[in-house]
């Protein structure tokens, strides 16, 4: 609370003396220094790389390792996909390589999409897995500090970009192998790529808004659909409104050869172009596992290892109190949090 309280001061500790000293020569000579620093080319690489210095320090306390298990998930499956490969064999003695989102049997994968692990497989193939979240958290952090100069102003954007590198969450989740490093990338990009064909109509911004958002669609289905809704609604109003629906054409044919990985990578885990390796995970270890109200009363049909049933029984709990008589209570405790 400390850092936030003093990058909320700091600027009006700042505005308060230059009112107060308008006209001294060297609040003058400060105040146009700050100004070339805000509007400066470098501010947002400069900030990027600040967060991800941060972000790294407060990562290199578990030595860079996955602390969850849907991280060791989406680390194996970047190993696999950096050695070419869609999902490995089983393994010989399943019962003693059970782990979380993973199937060992009929085929060695993790369940989740295949967006985040893709990503990560470069880090794989060099032997250093926290480089690609780290060069995300860059892009981030600097994305950030453009967007929102180019909306707002200097001040404003380096006022953001200081929240949201101190914030708790973000320190939570960004360091580290979740997805959610990806997804803040694509919508930042994203929509920085929107803003820019609303201003000036470009196919090159329009296809990347198209990858950024089939991109996240791939890694977290629907915090992707979250994002292209609003964005997609954009993009074909502004086309429509110019005459440029040709354009949405492109956008669509990229769109949709990224989003072909997934039928692929159904094919080479389930042996079914349909059906996902996180469909099919769900129906085999957590059928109640699925958006709606109470549990589902449907048997798994291979039991978890009772090491990990305790984890598995805390989140049932959260599907057991998801009832719609609770629909009151989560709305006005989401609402105040």
């Amino acid at each position: 609370m400390l850092e936030l309280a003093g990058v909320f001061l700091a600027p009006l500790i700042v505005a308060a003396v230059a009112i107060r000293y308008e006209k001294d020569p060297m609040v003058l000579r400060a105040a146009g220094f700050a100004d070339a620093v805000l509007t400066s080319r470098w501010l947002p690489a400069a900030c990027g790389l600040i967060s991800a210095l941060i972000m790294a320090w407060v990562w290199s306390g578990s030595h860079f390792i996955p602390n969850v298990a849907d991280e060791s998930a989406y680390v194996l499956q970047a190993e696999i996909f950096a050695k070419g490969a869609w999902a490995q064999a089983a393994r010989p003695l399943p019962e003693f390589f059970e782990q979380m989102h993973v199937f060992v049997t009929p085929f060695l994968a993790a369940k989740y999409f295949p967006g985040q692990s893709l990503m990560l497989a470069p880090g794989a193939l060099v032997g250093f897995l926290p480089i690609v979240p780290l060069l995300l958290i860059f892009g981030s952090g600097l994305l950030i500090v453009a967007l929102g100069r180019r909306v707002t102003n200097g001040w404003m954007a380096l006022l953001a970009w200081a929240i949201w590198t101190t914030a708790r969450a973000n320190l939570r989740f960004l360091p580290s192998y979740f997805s959610e490093t990806t997804t803040v990338f694509l919508w930042l990009l994203g929509w920085w790529a929107l803003y820019d064909w609303y201003l000036r109509p470009r196919r090159g911004t329009l296809l990347l808004l198209s990858a950024c958002v089939a991109w996240a669609l791939i890694t977290r289905p629907l915090t992707g659909l979250v994002f292209a809704l609003p964005a997609v609604g954009v993009a074909v109003w502004s086309a429509r409104r110019r005459g440029l629906m040709t354009e949405i054409g492109y956008a669509v044919l990229l769109g949709a050869a990224v989003l072909l990985i997934v039928p692929v990578w159904n094919k080479f885990t389930t042996g079914r172009w349909t059906q996902t390796p996180q469909s099919l995970y769900t129906k085999t270890y957590i059928p109640w596992d699925v958006i709606g109200f109470g549990v589902d009363s449907t048997p798994p049909l291979r039991a978890m290892p009772a090491n990990q049933a305790p984890e598995i029984q805390a989140f049932m709990g959260f599907h057991e109190a998801h009832t719609t008589g609770h629909v009151p209570y989560y709305i006005k405790a989401r609402l105040s949090a």
